[in-house]
C-alpha cells in the first residue's frame, strides 16, 4: 500500500519539475543584428550667390534733329517760368476767379445764334480773304521761331502781373448788356461786310483786266 502511493507521488513531482523548466530557444533563433542601413548624413545647404553689382543707369539717347529737339532744349527754360507763375498764382487766387469771370463771359457771346451769324459772315469774307493772299504770303515767310525766342524774355513777373491786371479788367467788362452789344455789332457788320467784299472783288477784277 505504502508502495502504491509513493509511485504516484514521484510521477506526479517528475511532471512538475519537467514544466517548471525553462524553455530556451535554440542558438539558431538568437537575436540578428539589424541589417537596415542608417541614414545618410545631412550635406550643409548652398550659400546663396553673391549679389550683383549695382547697374549704371544708361544715360538718355540725345535727342533726334527736329521739332522735338528743339522743344526739349526749351525744357530748361520753362522750369524757371513755371515757378515764377506758380509763385505768383499762390498768392492772388482772385486771378483764377477773373479768369473764370472772363471765360463764363465768352460762353455767353458764343452762344447761339451768335455762332451761326460768325460764320455766314466768314463765309460772306472769304472773297476778300482771296484778294489778301499776296499779304498772307508774306506773313507766311515770317521766321516765327526766332520771334518766340525773342519774346521769351517777356515772361516776368512784370509781365504775369500786367497780364493780371488786363484779364481784371476784362472780366469787369464782359457783362451781360456787352455781350448783347457785341451780338449787335455782329449783326450790323454783316451787311457791310458782305458790300465791302463785292466792291473789292470788282475792284481787283478791274485791276487785272
Amino acid at each position: 500500500m505504502a508502495l502504491a502511493i509513493t509511485m504516484p507521488a514521484l510521477i506526479l513531482t517528475s511532471a512538475m519539475s519537467t514544466s517548471s523548466a525553462v524553455v530556451r530557444p535554440p542558438a539558431s533563433f538568437s537575436t540578428i543584428p539589424s541589417s537596415a542601413p542608417s541614414s545618410p548624413p545631412r550635406l550643409p545647404l548652398p550659400l546663396p550667390p553673391p549679389p550683383s553689382p549695382p547697374q549704371q543707369q544708361q544715360p538718355l539717347p540725345p535727342p533726334a534733329g527736329g521739332a522735338a529737339a528743339d522743344l526739349v532744349t526749351l525744357v530748361p527754360d520753362l522750369i524757371p517760368l513755371l515757378r515764377t507763375v506758380t509763385a505768383f498764382l499762390a498768392g492772388r487766387p482772385s486771378f483764377l476767379e477773373d479768369l473764370a469771370t472772363a471765360i463764363i463771359g465768352l460762353g455767353q457771346i458764343l452762344a447761339a445764334p451768335f455762332p451761326a451769324q460768325t460764320r455766314g459772315l466768314i463765309n460772306t469774307a472769304t472773297d476778300l480773304l482771296g484778294g489778301l493772299s499776296p499779304l498772307l504770303q508774306f506773313v507766311a515767310q515770317i521766321d516765327f521761331a526766332r520771334i518766340t525766342t525773342s519774346l521769351k524774355g517777356l515772361f516776368d513777373p512784370d509781365f504775369i502781373e500786367g497780364a493780371v491786371r488786363m484779364i481784371k479788367e476784362v472780366s469787369g467788362v464782359i457783362t451781360t448788356e456787352f455781350v448783347t452789344q457785341i451780338v449787335q455789332i455782329v449783326r450790323d457788320i454783316a451787311p457791310l461786310i458782305s458790300a465791302m467784299s463785292e466792291f473789292l472783288t470788282a475792284l481787283i477784277a478791274s485791276l487785272i483786266r
